[in-house]
């Protein structure tokens, strides 16, 4: 009978560091991912214990280095535009 006990708590345990192991790196994407939703695409998810959770990781931190570029891409595109139309907007105004 103490010898069933022993192995009921011995199972527990491992199962409790089992499932921590799994869920410490997911909840961390989870920060990542929800830092991203807010307008930080510079964070990196932590890789985890299990070749799945490092998958995820990997395709995160590609997706947050893909929305940095895609959002300071019109901001540079704008300020060249602004640029190329002051230049002659500014001779037409000396000239006026």
């Amino acid at each position: 009978m103490g010898f069933g006990f022993a192995l009921i708590v011995f199972t527990s345990v491992v199962g409790v560091v089992l499932a921590h192991r799994i869920a410490a790196p997911l909840s961390l994407l989870t920060a990542a991912a929800e830092r991203i939703r807010t307008g930080d695409f510079q964070v990196t998810g932590e890789p985890g214990a299990t070749k799945e959770v490092e998958a995820l990781a990997t395709t995160i931190n590609s997706m947050a280095r893909e929305l940095l570029a895609l959002e300071t891409r019109p901001k540079f595109n704008t300020r060249a535009v602004a640029h190329t139309l002051r230049t002659p907007l500014t001779v037409l105004q000396g000239n006026l």
